[in-house]
């Protein structure tokens, strides 16, 4: 029987990631079987960026220098196997109030000699993670967003050249492109000896066709977060509700201080219609910074905060209840659709709304441009849901793509 090993991070900072690394899970032990799913959360970021020096060719022979021969790292164990239970991560912010001793530790653990000390520590882990690779047939990197700056792909391209190396069939899945130009080089390498990617926008497909990878191993297909509470993930499934409080929620996300005032702008005309409005959160740690840009541009008035979310199960009922959620993030805006409530997804930075909505045929869920609020504040007023049928349509599409792809 075949075994995968699946790349994701069962420890993530946002709850419309959980959501999605249980759906593709769940797909991989549907298809191989959950006693050869090898859930794998991430080499140490440490060890990764010793091994990611120069050209990706000499990658998995700097890995070899921390954890040894692949050949002889031991096989995982039987408690290894089966899906692997998910968590929100904590984060560390350096912000001004950090003394200048903290900073200075912090400082001091991504210079050259602290990095070697960190790898030195987290080499146990390495071998454990690496190991998995090795003992796998497939090797499956679900990318859960976008490939870009924040995302820090560095240890997982190690991943990836391992498996190369190792003659593994080999996949990333469920991601927009929005690589670094050290990504960018990286990829140029590795990406066209994959067997296989699926990307959740066009612009993704077409940008790994233009470095390589085979036409017919590139395919698009919309977020798998798509698939919770459908037959794949019923247990996130949310019961349909025609009760609604009246309130309108508000997702921020990593909103720049130029769009803060469109944001209040939302805010204050919504209340004005007579709306009750509040800021829905899934990590405040994150989100914390954005809340306080929004207060200041709204005068410093006090703003409606619902407490931090820490479960998904809670966070979809709270949206089911809701007349309408307006977000900047992906995944609030998927698991607004499906909770079965009016949803806009604001794109004001980049693509990734756009493009991904677009991959579902879901246009005119996104607002973007100058004149974003107005089409926020419209689309709110109008109250559109997204239907079953078509909700039906686009799992259908996803499906119809992962089925023909898996196994590899």
């Amino acid at each position: 029987m075949t075994t995968v090993a699946l790349l994701s991070n069962y420890r993530t900072r946002n709850l419309g990631n959980v959501a999605l690394t249980r759906v593709v899970q769940r797909l991989m032990a549907d298809v191989y079987g959950s006693d050869h799913l090898l859930a794998l959360h991430k080499l140490p970021h440490p060890v990764g960026a010793l091994s990611a020096v120069g050209d990706p060719e000499g990658w998995v022979r700097r890995l070899e220098h921390q954890v040894g021969p692949l050949r002889d790292l031991p096989a995982p164990p039987a408690s290894a196997y089966g899906e692997r239970p998910l968590g929100l991560a904590p984060l560390i912010l350096v912000q001004a109030s950090t003394s200048r001793v903290q900073r200075a530790v912090l400082d001091l653990g991504h210079t050259w000699v602290g990095t070697r000390l960190r790898a030195r520590k987290d080499r146990p882990a390495a071998r454990t993670h690496v190991a998995g690779i090795v003992a796998a047939d497939d090797v499956v990197w679900n990318v859960a967003g976008e490939l870009n700056l924040v995302s820090d792909p560095t240890s997982r391209l190690v991943d990836m050249a391992v498996a190369l190396d190792q003659g593994k069939r080999t996949a990333m899945v469920n991601f927009s492109f929005e690589p670094t130009d050290a990504a960018l080089a990286h990829l140029r390498v590795l990406a066209p000896r994959l067997d296989c990617v699926i990307g959740r926008d066009q612009r993704t497909v077409d940008a790994l066709v233009d470095l390589g990878v085979a036409a017919g191993r590139a395919h698009l297909a919309p977020d798998a977060a798509f698939l919770v509470g459908s037959d794949t993930l019923p247990e996130l499934a949310v019961p349909p509700t025609s009760t609604r409080r009246g309130v309108v929620g508000i997702a921020l996300h990593g909103v720049i201080p130029i769009d803060a005032p469109r944001w209040a702008r939302v805010y204050t005309e919504l209340e004005r219609q007579g709306h009750q409005v509040e800021i829905i959160s899934s990590h405040r740690a994150i989100d914390g910074p954005v809340i306080d840009q929004l207060q200041a541009a709204t005068g410093g008035r006090d703003l409606t905060v619902q407490p931090e979310f820490t479960e998904i199960e809670p966070y979809m009922a709270h949206l089911s209840g809701l007349d309408a959620v307006v977000t900047g993030r992906f995944h609030t805006a998927v698991l607004g659709l499906l909770a079965g409530t009016t949803v806009v997804g604001v794109d004001t930075y980049g693509t990734k709304i756009i493009g991904g909505m677009g991959a579902a045929g879901l246009d005119d869920v996104v607002a973007s441009g100058p004149d974003w609020p107005d089409q926020a504040l419209a689309r709110v007023a109008a109250a559109p849901i997204v239907g079953p049928d078509e909700l039906a349509r686009i799992r259908g599409q996803i499906l119809d793509v992962w089925t023909r792809a898996f196994p590899l």
